[in-house]
Formats: structure tokens, C-alpha cells, sequence
């Protein structure tokens, strides 16, 4: 039988935030690759969301990602933006595939959005400035998910740049996601 698998922030139906300037880098089992983790449920073979520094010349050896990675490598400063939803907002999309998709967003200061809902999740990654919303302030280096069916009315007073990412916490099937689940049901029949 083995240990339980690192669970980190694995409840997706409740809202995680973390302010990644307070943590420290943590090694990876590849040297010179270092990681800070936002969430995790599993050991090296994870379902997992992380921030990854590499150091000149380092890098991990090819692998698998059963669950899916899309690796996208965009200049923020010089890609492509479009009008968003409201004024200003523009946005850069990075990634669609099914339910899910991802995007860099800038806010112009003092840029309000619409109330709404987040039907399959959100994550959201404060690259530059500070986003705020009717729960927080949050500086760059702030990571947030944001569970199925949550609502939310975002804003930003000081403007900012933004990864965001909808819809990844609903299977294929549309049911949504519990990772937990599969720990438990292994668990269960070891």
C-alpha cells in the first residue's frame, strides 16, 4: 500500500489564493528546475498546477502529460491583443480545447467588469500590476481558482496583466471534476 498522494489546495469546490512572493522554490527531481505548487493531488505523476523556474541550460527530460499540457511561448509585451468585453480590457488568446481555455487579459486602470459566473472554474495569474475583485486585492505573484459555479465582479484600480484559465475543472463529459475521487476509490481498493 502506498501514502496518500500530496494534496495541495485539492478541494476544487472551494476557492484557493495564494500569494506566490511568500513562498520558496522548491527542487524538482530535475536538477536546476525549481517549482513553487498552487495545487496538487498526486506525487511526481500529479494533477497539478504549478509555477516552474528553470536556470540556464536546465531542463526536464521528455515526459508524458496524460491529462493534457499545452505549452504556448508568447511575448506578452509584443503578442496580439483584441477589445474584450468591456473598455479596457484586451485580450491575447493563448489555448481552446473543449471546455477549457486560457487567454492573457490586460486591464486598463481603473477597469470594471460584469458580474459573472464560472461555469467549470477559473484560475487566474497575476503577472503584472494588482487585480481586485469584492473578496480581495491581489499584487502580482497572486494565484486564484475560483470553483465551479462561484460568481464573482472583478476590477482593477491600478491596471494589470493576467493568465487566465476557464472551464478545466469539468470532465469531458461535462461533469465536474473531482480528483479526489480516483485517491479515494485507489485507497479504497488497495
Amino acid at each position: 500500500m502506498t501514502d496518500d498522494p500530496l494534496r495541495i489546495h485539492a478541494d476544487f469546490s472551494h476557492r484557493a489564493v495564494v500569494d506566490t512572493n511568500g513562498q520558496s522554490w522548491i527542487a524538482s527531481p530535475s536538477s536546476g528546475v525549481e517549482r513553487k505548487m498552487l495545487d496538487r493531488v498526486g506525487g511526481e505523476v500529479a494533477r497539478a498546477t504549478s509555477i516552474v523556474r528553470y536556470q540556464p541550460g536546465s531542463r526536464f527530460p521528455e515526459h508524458t502529460h496524460g491529462g493534457g499540457e499545452a505549452p504556448v511561448s508568447i511575448d506578452s509585451s509584443t503578442a496580439a491583443f483584441t477589445p474584450g468585453l468591456v473598455d479596457g480590457l484586451t485580450v491575447c488568446p493563448l489555448h481552446q480545447h473543449k471546455t477549457e481555455s486560457t487567454a492573457l487579459v490586460r486591464w486598463q486602470p481603473g477597469t470594471h467588469f460584469n458580474r459573472h459566473t464560472h461555469f467549470g472554474g477559473e484560475e487566474i495569474y497575476v503577472i503584472e500590476g494588482v487585480f481586485e475583485d469584492e473578496q480581495g486585492v491581489y499584487p502580482a505573484g497572486t494565484w486564484l481558482r475560483n470553483p465551479h459555479g462561484s460568481a464573482h465582479t472583478p476590477f482593477s484600480n491600478a491596471g494589470c496583466l493576467i493568465y487566465v484559465k476557464v472551464g478545466h475543472l469539468l470532465e469531458e463529459n461535462g461533469t465536474l471534476s473531482d480528483p479526489g475521487a480516483r485517491t479515494r476509490t485507489a485507497r479504497s481498493s488497495a
